[in-house]
């Protein structure tokens, strides 16, 4: 299972400036919303340092050492009118500018929330649209070599990761920055000499924060690798749960899960554990910094040269220096997972989508289909021609040098052993991938040479397994297709005996079908599949296994809805039950990715070779 904590692992640097350039292009559209929420935090932080200044004025006005007409960077007309005030009156302006900067802080920040919220959900959708949009223009070749469970993980945790940089990472970081800077200016302002004391434990802060990242990184990256074993773990004997039951194996499964999980507690365990000693680090070295403030600023205060307020006041700045760089060493993280999932998107995003031919004339790659109507066009079907084709998925050839043709309306059967190519056959001819050798042409026309879309819209296909999609049965059918409707849906499904089972649901047809049709049986679900075919109504058929999961009473059934389904179609069947090819004008023998031979049933038969040997060991 390392496989799936390797891809869970949060790799490179916590900032690339090369991956925010890519990201700001998603936030570009939002950037009114970025400065206005930049300005409500400023707004919130200077709001807050105002707050203990404030409160160090209203103890030193108590105490007689101070008046608002000592504000120097007031307006002379200001200080004249505030030195007029009675002291009560002082007071009570104190107290409410005190509670108008509490209200502007409370307001500010919830605005400046209320705005990276709303942005960082503005940018988790459009990310995921381009990203979706994206992965269903990618190459087959690209999902054959990469797991459904990763496609997930970045349309899922890995856009969230982006997300949480935009909402509670650089903003709050900037919010964080600003903090301390503001700090810093107001202890030197109030006494520059008691600000250097009461910061010399800063550069021992600033490495001890550098330590803890490090170890905090590798225990962040222990507790995600056990957790993803753990989940890759349930998956995996979620799905096995027949066989674990089957071979009584559920006192194994709990030891082997139970173990994961006794991993995953060490590494949370070790990961509390350095936080714990961090942060008790952290308070000492923050009660030194505050025993020195107190020491120092109350000789001061005794000598005269600072007020009492204003040591409260330094000492409130003081407490609250720690907290925005514990909060800007919990954000390395959130950069780092946020520059690794930008790097894992970008890397989808940057995929090459299929290839299209150049732009040609419609009528250059119509095949002679296009200018009939519907029914003319599915009376005659279409003409299929491999020329000289060769093909290879990685560096060995899967076909070689094969040719034959197919005339329109005709119905070829594909046998073969495993591996022999048949399937290969259907994929190039639906374009899930290009040849490399030779042509493929359909009306007389190279398929390579039409956009993919219309290519495959002359292809209907029904698969070894049946996919059935959450919906009803009427979306199954029609898959989002205007162009068919209920009646169409209904119609179909009668003519292929799908109507027997979907008419008796609770709700008919709109009824809705869990995901992967699982309260359907297998014949079941390849008989939606049949209707969804036939309601398509397209010039080519392709079987691939198509009466795999079909019972021989069920397939007896749909026998004459299969007929129905090939009738005026080009039909190409791929079986390796030989009896499913009573129905086929011609049989091709695919072998080692050759066509070994072509003919009839009876002539493959009377000729004795390999298709005459399938037959036999099949009915021996």
């Amino acid at each position: 299972m390392s496989g799936y904590a390797e891809d869970d692992e949060i790799l490179g640097q916590a900032y690339d400036r090369r991956l925010m350039r890519r990201l700001w292009r998603f936030v570009r559209p939002y950037r009114r919303t970025v400065f206005l929420a930049l300005a409500a935090l400023a707004a919130a932080q200077a709001s807050f340092l105002a707050l203990p200044f404030i409160l160090g004025c209203v103890i030193d006005l108590l105490q007689g050492a101070f008046s608002l007409s000592d504000l120097t960077w007031l307006p002379e007309g200001v200080r004249a009118a505030c030195d007029g005030l009675a002291p009560a009156h002082q007071l009570a302006l104190l107290v409410t500018a005190y509670g108008a900067l509490v209200l502007v802080c409370l307001a500010a920040s919830a605005l400046q929330s209320f705005l990276t919220g709303q942005m960082g959900a503005e940018v988790v959708r459009d990310v995921r649209r381009e990203l979706f949009a994206h992965i269903q223009r990618l190459p087959m070749s690209t999902f054959d070599r990469t797991p459904v469970g990763r496609w997930i993980t970045r349309l899922t945790n890995d856009v969230v990761a982006i997300s949480e940089l935009f909402t509670t990472g650089i903003v709050v970081a900037f919010g964080d920055l600003l903090l301390l800077a503001g700090i810093v200016v107001v202890l030197m302002v109030v006494h520059w000499k008691l600000a250097l004391v009461s910061l010399a434990t800063i550069p021992l802060l600033a490495w001890l924060t550098w330590v803890f990242r490090q170890q905090a990184r590798a225990a962040f990256r222990r507790v995600r690798m056990f957790l993803a074993r753990i989940n890759a773990y349930l998956q995996e004997s979620v799905s096995g749960t027949a066989v674990t039951l089957l071979f009584a194996r559920q006192d194994e499964n709990s030891r082997r899960f139970m173990a994961l999980v006794d991993d995953h507690f060490g590494a949370c365990v070790g990961s509390i554990r350095i936080h714990a000693t961090y942060m008790s680090l952290v308070t000492v070295l923050t009660g030194a910094s505050l025993t020195a403030a107190l020491g120092y600023g109350g000789w001061l205060v005794v000598s005269g040269a600072l007020a009492l307020g204003q040591l409260v006041a330094f000492l409130w700045y003081l407490g609250h220096f720690v907290q925005p760089v514990q909060d800007l060493s919990d954000k390395y993280n959130i950069f780092q997972a946020a520059m690794a999932s930008a790097e894992r998107i970008f890397k989808i995003l940057d995929t090459p989508k299929e290839k299209e031919p150049a732009a040609e004339e419609p009528g250059t790659w119509d095949w002679g289909l296009g200018t009939e109507s519907g029914a003319e066009s599915r009376n005659r079907g279409a003409a299929i021609e491999f020329r000289n084709v060769t093909f290879a998925y990685d560096a060995d050839p899967v076909l070689r040098d094969v040719s034959f043709s197919i005339a329109p309306g005709e119905r070829i059967a594909v046998v073969g052993s495993t591996g022999s190519g048949k399937t290969t056959l259907v994929n190039l001819l639906c374009r899930f991938y290009d040849v490399q050798e030779g042509r493929i042409l359909m009306g007389g026309i190279d398929i390579s040479r039409a956009p993919r879309a219309y290519a495959r819209s002359r292809v209907a296909l029904v698969l070894q397994e049946p996919l059935i999609f959450s919906g009803d049965a009427y979306a199954n059918i029609r898959l989002g297709e205007e162009g068919i409707g209920e009646a169409a849906a209904e119609e179909a499904a009668r003519r292929v005996r799908a109507d027997s089972f979907l008419g008796d649901l609770p709700q008919g047809f709109r009824t809705v079908l869990p995901e992967r049709g699982s309260t359907l049986s297998a014949g079941q679900r390849q008989l939606v599949t049949y209707a969804r075919a036939l309601a398509f109504d397209r010039p080519v058929l392709i079987l691939d296994e198509a009466t795999a999961h079909v019972d021989p009473e069920t397939e007896a059934l749909i026998q004459e809805g299969l007929d129905t389904l090939m009738k005026g179609r080009t039909t190409i069947i791929i079986a390796h039950r030989l009896a499913t090819l009573a129905q086929a004008d011609r049989i091709l023998v695919m072998d080692r990715g050759r066509l070994a031979e072509v003919g009839t049933h009876q002539e493959l038969i009377a000729r004795g070779g390999i298709y005459a040997r399938m037959h036999a060991y099949q009915y021996a």
